[in-house]
């Protein structure tokens, strides 16, 4: 079990601000109650206020966790634009959780809430932007997106940025990403700024957004609205 700390002042001899924290939890026992620490870990680039441990999610020997307001560090990426770093377990020996990556958006921007949603298939990693804004078409401020990363298949160390998804019919505080999860070969996003139809009738009535994911592509088959 992962469990996030994002305003987690660092502990003694390593004071910063809400860098944030992530603690690995492991069942010892048959009671439900018995568990023991196995790990406790920051960003290796971890700075005051990144909120580092915001978002988490961990499949099998992976965790990813999302520090929201990561600046980039050195990279000197936008203010506050996020970041989502990768654990494995044993990096580094032994159930150590070493950090093997960090993935920021390709065309980050400030206030992204780049990984505010996480949903990890087999070798695919996909991470919620609902703040995402939309420049090239419109200026759709917080239309969102979701951003899929790949694995290699050679003990998912390296990791690759491959696609990221949108929808046609972006309008302004669509929020697409601000959750997501899939089932076979789809992926359902959800959009809770959707308006009903393209006429804005309903204005945030919200949708669902259905994508199909293929080996190396993914379009838009449906949109569900209630």
């Amino acid at each position: 079990m992962v469990v996030g700390a994002f305003l987690e002042n660092g502990g003694a001899g390593d004071p910063i601000p809400e860098a944030g924290a992530a603690y690995v939890f492991r069942q010892t026992g048959a009671g439900i109650d018995e568990w023991s620490e196995v790990k406790k870990f920051h960003a290796s680039d971890a700075q005051e206020d990144d909120l580092f441990g915001q978002y988490v999610d961990i499949d099998g020997d992976v965790i990813v966790v999302v520090s929201s307001f990561e600046d980039g560090g050195a990279d000197n990426y936008p203010p506050e634009s996020g970041a989502a770093y990768i654990f494995h377990r044993n990096e580094g020996g032994e159930d150590n959780w070493g950090e093997t990556a960090i993935l920021h958006a390709p065309d980050a921007q400030s206030y992204d809430c780049f990984g505010c949603a996480i949903h990890i298939k087999n070798n695919l990693i996909f991470l919620g932007a609902p703040g995402k804004d939309s420049l090239n078409d419109g200026n759709s401020s917080n239309s969102g997106a979701v951003y899929m990363y790949r694995f290699d298949y050679s003990g998912r160390r390296g990791i690759e940025f491959f696609q990221k998804i949108t929808h046609e019919d972006k309008q302004t505080d669509d929020l697409l990403g601000t959750s997501i999860t899939t089932s076979g070969n789809y992926l359902f996003a959800g959009a809770p700024g959707k308006g009903s139809d393209p006429q804005n009738t309903f204005p945030h009535a919200g949708a669902v957004m259905v994508f199909k994911i293929f080996p190396h592509t993914v379009y838009l088959p449906a949109i569900f609205n209630h």
